[in-house]
């Protein structure tokens, strides 16, 4: 059996065994708890590289808003501590197993994940849309075109908390029985978040005609000329491009012949699962959990599969990939 690298261990027995069972250092170095203060941090260098990594992911996936001209998405981290393996497996599934109207939804966006006081810092975010959160849940929707900007005026920013089934640390939720049924509540809460992120764009200002004469904006005429190419006529076109103007694209084909817009939309839908389901989500790492054991979908060097007590001998439906918060990433 292989070493098992012991920052990893420890990490990831923190997200499962809860953040509270460990020194209030310690979860600190993992993220899973705001500095002190009051108190000198016994480990400065891994929890400055902690902050060092969330403010170039973050600062970056701003960056990537703005030239995009789409908002800034930003799953939440949660303040509190208990909830933290809930919220990476809910994001997960969410990402990984949501369903085409999912994917056009969160596809309009660029995504990051942070904590609020993060928010609040790089991206100039005011007011209770980033008060302190203890749901699992909390997404917030962020105007990338004043980010970051020494004005007065707060940066916009919309607040969304879908209303969810409890999920306990071992990733079973509350009174479920069976496998089917777990199953159908997981999917019940996917499709709430859905909805609400479908609904904050719209409380947000972001309709989807808004966000198409953004996103427009900043392509130039042979990338706008090959978008409208591929909504008339199917012609390949890199997932990418289609990603960027998926808002101007979804108008362009609601016109179109029932059996060739169901086909665009399957295309539209696999372009996102390439471009943005596939990837690395700033501000996160994208995690595998088998039977007790947990690895990183893609390992830096030195990262191995861990394994850590798990009291159960499943992995729950629709959880087996999860985004994890912790790692100061490769």
């Amino acid at each position: 059996m292989s070493p098992i690298d012991r920052r990893s261990f420890v990490g990831h027995t923190l997200t499962v065994l809860g953040a509270a069972a460990a020194p209030a250092w310690l979860a600190r170095a993992f993220g899973f708890a705001a500095p002190s203060t009051t108190t000198q941090d016994p480990q400065p260098a891994a929890k400055l590289d902690l902050v060092a990594w969330r403010k170039q992911q973050l600062a970056a996936a701003l960056a990537t808003a703005k030239a995009h001209g789409k908002p800034l998405l930003v799953l939440v981290v949660p303040d509190d501590n208990s909830v933290v393996w809930a919220a990476g497996q809910w994001f997960g599934a969410w990402l990984t197993h949501g369903d085409a109207p999912a994917r056009e939804a969160f596809g309009l966006c660029t995504l990051a994940c942070a904590r609020m006081g993060e928010v609040e810092a790089m991206a100039g975010v005011r007011g209770e849309a980033v008060a302190n959160t203890t749901k699992s849940v909390t997404m917030l929707l962020v105007d990338a075109t004043r980010a970051g900007q020494e004005v007065y005026k707060p940066v916009r920013a919309t607040r969304i908390e879908p209303e969810l089934a409890a999920v306990l640390l071992g990733g079973r939720l509350d009174g479920e029985e069976d496998l089917e049924e777990s199953r159908a509540l997981r999917r019940k809460g996917l499709a709430v978040m859905t909805e609400a992120l479908q609904a904050g764009l719209v409380a947000h200002g972001s309709s989807l005609a808004e966000l198409a004469k953004a996103s427009l904006s900043t392509l130039d005429a042979p990338q706008q000329q090959a978008l409208a190419a591929w909504a008339k006529d199917g012609k390949p076109t890199p997932p990418e491009l289609l990603v960027r103007g998926l808002a101007a694209l979804r108008g362009d084909i609601a016109g179109l012949p029932e059996t060739v817009r169901t086909a665009r939309h399957a295309e539209l839908s696999k372009a996102v699962l390439a471009v943005v389901v596939k990837q690395q989500v700033p501000g996160s790492r994208w995690m595998i959990r088998g039977v007790c054991v947990s690895r990183f979908e893609s390992p830096a060097d030195g990262e191995r599969e861990t394994a850590v007590p798990c009291g159960t001998g499943m992995v729950p439906p629709l959880c087996e990939r999860f985004l994890s918060f912790y790692s100061v990433g490769p």
